[in-house]
């Protein structure tokens, strides 16, 4: 694929990623609440405080468990989908990133460097003797 056309599907793939990436935080965010207002401080804050490494995934799986209970399964429906969607936006932005950065990388013509046999160096260090 060209660069010229790889570019802009891979910013508009980009802009996909970041609006699913958005209502995947709100949803996020909508079960730390559920989690709150029922009661469950403890794995709601843990699951803030362990966000970087892993406390999405204990929301996530936490609000499958509770969905009907707290009636948001509409909710986490939304939140599987985008997951799912994630995954091959995310494997294609690299292939395009990978494809233009390769069209993109400058060609250089380097010359061919003369082969210097053993014989032909002299090393004059100034002091007026030659080492061989």
């Amino acid at each position: 694929m060209e660069a010229a056309t790889a570019t802009p599907l891979l910013l508009g793939i980009t802009a996909l990623s970041g609006i699913i990436g958005l209502v995947s935080f709100v949803c996020l965010i909508m079960v730390l609440i559920k989690m709150f207002q029922h009661g469950e401080t403890t794995i709601a804050i843990l699951s803030i405080v362990l966000c970087p490494c892993g406390g999405g995934l204990i929301a996530f799986v936490y609000g499958w468990m509770k969905s009907s209970e707290w009636d948001i399964k509409g909710l986490m429906i939304t939140w599987t989908i985008c997951f799912l969607l994630t995954i091959p936006l995310y494997v294609t932005q690299i292939v395009l990133s990978a494809s233009v950065a390769a069209q993109n990388q400058p060609q250089y013509d380097v010359p061919d460097l003369p082969i210097i046999e053993p014989g032909d160096v002299n090393f004059d260090f100034g002091d007026g003797a030659a080492q061989p």
